[in-house]
């Protein structure tokens, strides 16, 4: 599907689509979808429909999956309304390929609102639960969001060698894709890290990681740290900071 339609500056707008008759799709597979415009293009693998009714400006769909370049769904069931701002109400589970490796691989999704205003609840077992909700805005400009994530008794899958372990802790998101701002706060322990409480301000644009503001208190004492991290030509660090008040007898 190829649209040549130069880029506009205006908002996108949610044209009604109704279907003059009923469409019935029992059992349907597509292997591949590919949506283009004039800047962008968006690839859709291994569609599968089950259930699937488009009558009016309604479409319902039962345990039906996809597939993107950087995640896959399956069991989505639910409905989209083509009217108005598009109300939907779904439910799916979702994997992210990127996240396989910190052992991350069933996300459940609910998410309900509509097009414009999105109101999502995702939970995963890592076998620690850790689950979130998020107000998002997808189709507006640089897509508007905020969201929390927060997790009780969590093995954090990372650098599995330290046995990581945080017992109550949230993270805080609010921003766009321009600039996120994330906001931590956890308690963290590992086999060789000291047990302590740390509170992070962050901010990324997708290419680099800054770090406004890193407090731990542990071992008595205090940690500050400032910086960056960026990815975009190999792994750069530049992290400066100081201790203070830290006890070496601490247990």
């Amino acid at each position: 599907v190829i649209s040549h339609a130069p880029p506009t500056n205006e908002p996108f707008k949610f044209t009604p689509v109704k279907l003059p008759f009923v469409l019935r799709l029992d059992d349907a597979n597509l292997q591949k979808l590919v949506i283009k415009s004039s800047t962008s293009a968006i690839n859709f693998y291994k569609i599968q429909l089950n259930d699937a009714v488009w009558s009016d400006n309604k479409i319902e769909f039962e345990n039906s999956a996809l597939a993107m370049d950087f995640l896959s769904v399956n069991k989505a069931t639910g409905h989209i309304e083509l009217d108005k701002k598009y109300p939907l109400d779904l439910k799916a589970h979702v994997i992210l390929p990127a996240l396989e490796n910190l052992n991350v691989r069933d996300i459940a999704v609910v998410a309900k609102g509509d097009l414009d205003t999105l109101k999502v609840g995702v939970a995963s077992a890592l076998p620690s639960l850790v689950s979130g909700n998020a107000v998002l805005h997808p189709v507006r400009e640089f897509v508007p969001m905020r969201a929390k994530l927060y997790w009780s008794e969590l093995d954090i899958p990372v650098a599995p060698e330290q046995e990581l372990h945080s017992n109550l802790g949230a993270i805080n998101l609010s921003g766009d894709l321009r600039q996120l701002n994330i906001n931590a706060d956890l308690d963290l322990i590992g086999k060789n890290i000291p047990q302590g409480q740390y509170q992070a301000q962050l901010n990324t644009d997708l290419n680099q990681l800054n770090i406004t503001q890193f407090f731990g208190h542990l071992m008595q004492g205090e940690l500050n740290l400032r910086g960056n991290l960026n990815w975009q030509d190999g792994l750069k660090w530049d992290v400066y900071g100081r201790m203070q008040d830290i006890n070496p007898k601490d247990k």
